[in-house]
């Protein structure tokens, strides 16, 4: 759930609040004084303290930009970060677009960071996570959570650890990798005690309850219910005004504790904390909590065998769900209740046909019931209805009752043995497809790496030529001298600009199979030869040259893609400022296969404009691979071989 997710944001904004109450006329009242105050540290003051009331609204997110443009007009860039931090939280709450998180959480860092706020740069990491988490995007999360562990420890910032191992842990139970998801609970558990941020305390023991109910594992909450209920009274006697913030998520732990209780069989107990729960829930503030104690009562009624009120509550659950428009997960976990409520009231063929439906909608191999069971229903359903038909046959017939039987056994032989071979076909081809799938995923993720990064590198020269040829349009105090520098630099980055946009679609072109190549047979070393002509006219500083094997080493190939890879192996690429020094070809020939390795190439050496050497990299890679060779970025070397295309 979302809000569940942002539990640590909204105490720690509550708790940076101070527990003042949201009362309208409080805040019209500090909006009024400070449109009234002039421009200076008591009116960024004062907008801070309208912030810190009016931000858990939506409509506060107009006063934290208010304070983020007094802060900067100021120069203070602490109260930039926490500007920034509200306004990041505003996003991830109220904004489903994940760009805006994006871009507000990014340039919040970069804010935080330059003035060591590192528990602000860590709050809106941690948002900016559970944005991918909240979408889906799970290797996205988490990468940028490896980098929030990584960058914690360097700091030694024991709540960026714990926050990282949150967010992990989510991400992990978004894929279903449940041993890696307790792994980072448990690093997060082993951690708290050591903030004394209550928050974070109970940010953890939240997710650790979450996670057990999500594994169906609810005799293990009895150790993080008694750590939670002992926080929660901690923080109300710190700030007794947490009580009515944290009215929402002490429902949730109500919730958890009738579960508890009634899995062990302790129904007494469990009626306490019905009641509770039923107070919580006349205050609730979040909608898609409304089917939680629902949800508790049908579990307790199916534990205590009152299977036709378990089914009445979960009819209700089904349609708080629906009306909630609550998650897709929350509406399989109430057709997954209500499939067990019939199955342990041997009910197993309308059972069966749920568990079938979820597993359907759900199209996943870690539903809550496995093919095994299924196959273990249907043959409970089956051999009902075998033994129905030969108790009736029995009493008319013994004589057709024994051919019965022995015909309906050997159907059954033959069945079974067709259904466990379709059931070993269909795991390897699961397997198959998970396999596939993860590739795709991967690949997936990489092509959006690369053209985000190539977005950028993109963006950065031309917001660079658009500047600058507005500042020679209009600005008419330019010396003769500084308009010849601009347009030194339009022409050096349209020069960029026009390699990078080029290369990316040479680059889609090669990777869509969509290039179209010029084959003919061609002299390696003679190509290797005409590069190094034209690389000493292009810079005569350096020395190039080739040694080794220098016979003649025909293969099928496009002359002129083949001469480019050389090129680019000799003078690299743009932005390169100079190539000096002894640029070598090492020529190899063993059998049919050739390799040429570049010593002192610009492609491997250090240069500002990576992307554009990544990209000639990528484009060298694809050209080789479709004619069966290799290339090797560091050190620079090809491998070609003499084979027909």
């Amino acid at each position: 759930m979302k809000r569940l997710i942002f539990i640590l944001a909204l105490i720690a904004i509550v708790i940076v609040a101070k527990a003042k109450t949201n009362d309208d006329a409080l805040v019209d009242s500090l909006r009024r004084e400070v449109k009234k105050m002039p421009h200076g540290k008591e009116r960024l003051k004062k907008i801070s303290e309208l912030v810190s009331v009016s931000q858990l609204w939506p409509e506060g997110v107009k006063d934290a930009m208010l304070m983020l443009d007094e802060a900067k007009r100021q120069k203070v860039d602490t109260m930039q970060a926490m500007a920034l931090t509200f306004i990041v939280n505003h996003h991830y709450m109220y904004d489903d677009r994940l760009d805006s998180v994006v871009y507000w959480a990014n340039y919040g860092m970069k804010v935080a960071r330059q003035c060591n706020e590192w528990k602000m740069f860590f709050e809106m990491q941690y948002t900016l996570v559970n944005t991918y988490i909240y979408n889906e995007r799970f290797e996205y999360a988490l990468d940028e959570a490896d980098k929030m562990l990584a960058l914690a420890k360097k700091q030694g910032y024991k709540d960026g650890m714990v926050k990282a191992y949150i967010s992990m842990s989510l991400a992990y139970i978004g894929t279903r990798r449940w041993h890696e998801a307790y792994k980072a609970l448990d690093g997060a558990h082993n951690l708290m005690y050591q903030s004394k941020d209550l928050s974070m305390q109970f940010t953890v023991l939240m997710q650790i309850l979450n996670y057990y109910i999500t594994i169906d594992k609810y005799g293990m909450m009895k150790e993080p219910l008694n750590e939670i209920d002992a926080l929660i009274v901690k923080m109300i006697e710190q700030i007794p005004e947490m009580a009515i913030t944290l009215n929402d998520h002490r429902l949730f732990v109500e919730y958890c504790h009738i579960l508890y209780w009634s899995s062990v069989k302790d129904f007494a107990k469990a009626k306490e904390h019905e009641k509770l729960a039923k107070l919580y829930n006349e205050k609730l503030t979040y909608p898609n909590y409304k089917s939680l104690l629902v949800n508790a009562q049908c579990y307790m009624m199916m534990q205590m065998g009152r299977y036709n009120e378990a089914l009445e509550l979960n009819d209700k659950a089904l349609v708080m769900s629906k009306k909630n428009v609550v998650k897709f997960a929350n509406t399989m976990q109430c057709l997954r209740q209500r499939a067990d409520i019939l199955y342990e009231s041997k009910q197993y063929d309308k059972a069966l046909d749920i568990y079938k439906k979820v597993d359907f909608m759900t199209d996943s191999i870690n539903n809550s019931i496995s093919e095994k069971q299924v196959e273990e229903l249907g043959n409970i359903s089956r051999l009902n209805t075998i033994k129905a038909e030969a108790e009736q046959l029995r009493a008319n017939r013994n004589m057709a009752v024994i051919i019965i039987m022995a015909v309906v056994t050997l159907l059954m032989v033959i069945i079974l043995a067709r259904l466990f071979m379709s059931s070993l076909k269909l795991k390897k081809a699961r397997m198959k497809t998970q396999d596939a799938l993860a590739e795709a995923e991967e690949h997936n993720r990489q092509k959006d790496c690369f053209f985000t990064n190539m977005s950028h590198a993109i963006r950065t020269p031309l917001n660079t030529v658009v500047g600058f040829s507005t500042s020679l349009a209009n600005d008419t105090t330019l010396t003769m001298e500084e308009r010849t520098q601009f347009a030194d630099i339009i022409r050096k980055d349209t020069e960029l600009l026009m390699y990078l946009v080029n290369g990316v679609l040479d680059f889609s072109r090669l990777e869509a199979g969509m290039t179209k190549w010029q084959i003919t047979r061609c002299d390696i070393i003679k190509i290797c030869h005409e590069a190094i002509d034209a690389a000493a006219l292009k810079w005569p500083e350096a020395n190039f040259s080739i040694h080794g094997n220098l016979k003649p080493f025909i293969i099928n190939t496009d002359a002129g893609r083949m001469r480019q890879v050389i090129d680019s192996m000799l003078t690299g690429t743009v932005g390169v400022n100079k190539v000096e020094g002894n640029v070598i070809i090492y020529s190899n020939v063993i059998n049919n296969e050739m390799s040429l390795r570049v010593v002192n190439s610009p492609l491997s050496l250090p240069n500002p404009s990576n992307e554009a050497v990544q990209l000639r990299h990528d484009i060298n890679r694809l050209t080789l691979e479709f004619f069966n060779g290799k290339y090797c970025q560091n050190p620079i070397s090809i491998i070609l071989r003499r084979q027909s295309v």
